[in-house]
């Protein structure tokens, strides 16, 4: 009796039904009951809404008038209520999480403190970019949450822009460097000079050590300024898609030495 009930009965539910749910029951956990909540900020935080919409407030309105039931337009009220109401952003977290559980198909949409992801590949997002998310939630890993997260964003904005995709490889360069700087002790150094202090302190075998290094050595070339003698590499979408999750399964390894 665990299932929902059209995965028991095996009734199919239509893509966009299960958006439109998704919207209608965003509307009750978040933009009436938590909205409810804000007292006399309420009306403040309605015109944030609305202005990260690009639409013009007009005072005292339902933001359903806004949102108008369009699943894109609730995912970036959900993002301005969390951006606008930070004493609540414990318990929007926990209802977003409802709302992606509760859907009757998945959305391919990933929800992480105040940011929308469209999932790429749901496994390895799980593993490789929310598990390392999860982790990386301590503050003492601050200095790599910060480019992990710019890089997933860059990587994702890619789609629309491609030269996009080398900003996420340097922006992954940047959140293994931070990493090799808490593994082994030496915060003013780069990763270029940390490199074999940090494959050593991650005791792997030499062959993988290997690995580590060249992708070290790969995202390095991604940092520097491009010349007309050397220009940017351009690398396609699946290119930089790989290294972002390759940045997740180091960070994965990296992290047990990181935490002792």
């Amino acid at each position: 009796m665990t299932k929902n009930f059209h995965e028991r009965f095996k009734i199919p539910i239509d893509f966009n039904e299960a958006r439109q749910r998704f919207v209608n029951r965003a509307h009750n956990l978040i933009f009436d009951d938590l909205l409810d909540q804000c007292g006399s900020e309420r009306e403040w935080i309605c015109r944030e809404i609305v202005t990260m919409l690009g639409l013009r407030y007009v005072e005292a309105c339902d933001l359903e008038l806004f949102i108008r039931g369009n699943f894109t337009p609730t995912l970036l009220a959900i993002k301005a209520f969390y951006r606008a109401a930070p004493d609540l952003n414990r318990e929007t977290d926990a209802h977003v999480k409802i709302l992606l559980e509760e859907s009757e198909v998945n959305l391919s949409i990933l929800w992480h403190e105040g940011h929308v992801f469209l999932e790429r590949a749901p496994l390895l997002d799980e593993k490789l970019v929310n598990d390392v998310l999860g982790w990386l939630e301590d503050p003492k890993f601050h200095t790599v949450i910060e480019p992990f997260q710019k890089g997933v964003r860059h990587l994702l904005d890619s789609a629309q822009r491609p030269d996009l995709r080398a900003d996420a490889i340097t922006d992954m360069y940047k959140a293994l460097e931070a990493l090799a700087k808490i593994v082994t002790g030496r915060t003013e150094k780069d990763l270029s000079t940390n490199r074999e202090l940090f494959v050593k302190r991650v005791e792997v075998s030499e062959p993988y050590r290997e690995l580590l290094k060249q992708c070290i050595d790969y995202a390095n070339d991604f940092r520097h300024t491009a010349t007309a003698a050397k220009p940017r590499q351009t690398i396609s979408d699946k290119e930089a898609e790989s290294f972002v999750y390759l940045t997740g399964v180091f960070l994965r390894l990296a992290m047990p030495t990181a935490n002792t």
